[in-house]
């Protein structure tokens, strides 16, 4: 009964996994983890946003508002203005609506370890 119950349960992912190809992309400026990451158009071309986050460290001090922008067409990183805040965040959400993507909440983390929710939408 286990061995079944395991096959329905692993069989359709596994089914599901197949024609999948990779390809890999040019390196992000920096490696960032715990970022909002949205698709958006620039004019006619596909590109994808990754706002604020946190670097290799993974300390508080890591935390950021850097933007970059990745650019489908010619495989290539910008970096844009940072996300106008006062603190750097983790956990933000980014959404596009009517054209415009939208930065909304996240955290801060302090030194002493406390964290503060952000209500901020940018």
């Amino acid at each position: 009964m286990r061995f079944l119950l395991l096959f329905l349960l692993v069989a359709p992912a596994a089914l599901a996994q197949q024609g999948w190809t990779w390809t890999e992309l040019a390196p992000m400026p920096e490696p960032v983890a715990n970022h909002a990451v949205e698709a958006g158009w620039c004019g006619d071309t596909l590109c994808v946003f990754s706002f604020t986050g946190i670097d290799t460290t993974k300390t508080y001090s890591g935390i950021h508002l850097d933007t970059y922008r990745y650019n489908t067409l010619t495989d290539t990183w910008s970096v844009l203005p940072d996300v106008p805040d006062t603190l750097g965040k983790i956990a933000a959400g980014a959404s596009t609506i009517q054209g415009k993507i939208y930065v909304a909440g996240g955290y801060y983390v302090f030194a002493n370890g406390s964290e503060l929710s952000s209500d901020d939408l940018h």
